[in-house]
């Protein structure tokens, strides 16, 4: 998260009201003045899925005008878990 505060845009010492204090904080975002700032890592996670899949094709044909094109398709997926062991 960014905080633009306006301060180093903000050349008088009077202090500002709302529109300019707005136009500060705009300049300093602009130039990249940050008045304060922090991160947030997102943690580290292992998950795990066990997942399964199948497919089966076969063409035939039923006359010399008509050819079938048939298929099966098998897909198991199970929910994530975590799998960090302890």
């Amino acid at each position: 998260m960014d905080i633009y505060a306006g301060l180093f845009s903000n050349y008088t010492t009077a202090a500002p009201n709302a529109l300019q204090q707005q136009l500060y904080s705009l300049a300093d975002f602009l130039f990249g003045a940050r008045y304060n700032y922090w991160l947030s890592n997102s943690p580290i996670v292992n998950l795990r899925q066990a997942m399964h899949f199948g497919y089966v094709q076969d063409d035939w044909r039923v006359n010399r005008r008509l050819t079938l094109n048939l298929g099966l398709r098998y897909e198991f997926a199970t929910p994530e878990w975590n799998g960090t062991t302890i």
